[in-house]
């Protein structure tokens, strides 16, 4: 995020509320924060999106890249965080940022009892998916092998929570209460319909554009969000024989090992 002018702006018209909410409402940040992270095109915007609907929860509107930031400029945001989720009258916040899962360590050394969610896909699907953005399949499942390996040292870690994508496609109630009872929140019914609290995550606009390339991504990303479920598996389908030897030399023995194929056979 830039400290624009109007940024600034939009900030201090929630200054008002944000003093009603801390002095009169009595609201404030009760529980250690949550971090979500994870390969890029895993589905981290969608748990954002979810778990952002929770009554208890607000879902910080913009990768911060907080571990890659100066101090200063670090220390301003977790202010910042702080202060939107106060605002809007919620006692925990969610930050995504899905390079984030480099700096697993870091995020503990800053917030020591920190949640963190980290999600997983089917490798096949998010190379396919990166494909589709920059037209490179190779560079999708290299990015997609070398993210969850800087994530695996910590999935026994007791604050850490791994899940797959999928769960949530095939069981959302069952998926996400797990995710909550390890947070330490209760499900909510009313999560199920989180696409009718209007998202402005990557652009202010809702509607779908012409295109998702280009200058209309970030407002095709922001549409994604603000729609039901949608079923995104199983694009790997369209590959050719190449592009499967491809991904096969490159990700079969982890493919094997998250279990999203019995040895060599898709």
């Amino acid at each position: 995020m830039q400290f624009t002018c109007s940024n600034i702006i939009k900030r201090m018209k929630k200054i008002f509320p944000c003093l009603v909410n801390y002095f009169i409402r009595n609201i404030k940040i009760t529980k250690s924060p949550i971090f979500i992270v994870g390969c890029g095109h895993s589905g981290t915007s969608l748990l954002l999106a979810i778990l952002g609907s929770h009554s208890m929860l607000y879902a910080i509107p913009y990768e911060s890249y907080l571990c890659f930031c100066s101090r200063i400029k670090a220390f301003i945001k977790r202010l910042d965080f702080r202060f939107l989720t106060i605002a809007a009258g919620k006692r925990r916040w969610i930050e995504k940022t899905p390079k984030h899962i480099y700096c697993i360590e870091k995020l503990f050394k800053i917030y020591p009892q920190a949640k963190i969610l980290l999600i997983i896909r089917d490798g096949r699907d998010v190379a396919c998916s990166i494909q589709d953005r920059n037209g490179s399949l190779a560079s999708g499942i290299n990015r997609w092998v070398k993210d969850n390996r800087a994530g695996e040292p910590f999935w026994e870690h007791e604050n850490v929570y791994v899940l797959k994508y999928e769960n949530i496609i095939e069981d959302f109630e069952e998926t996400i209460s797990g995710v909550l009872a390890f947070l330490g929140e209760h499900y909510e019914q009313e999560i199920r319909e989180y696409y009718k609290i209007p998202k402005q995550f990557y652009s202010n606009k809702i509607k779908k554009p012409n295109t998702k390339f280009g200058k209309d991504h970030e407002q095709y990303r922001n549409w994604q969000i603000n729609q039901p479920l949608l079923n995104n598996r199983g694009k790997f389908l369209r590959m050719t024989e190449q592009e499967k030897r491809l991904i096969k030399k490159h990700a079969n023995k982890m493919l094997i090992k998250y279990k999203y194929i019995n040895n060599n056979k898709w």
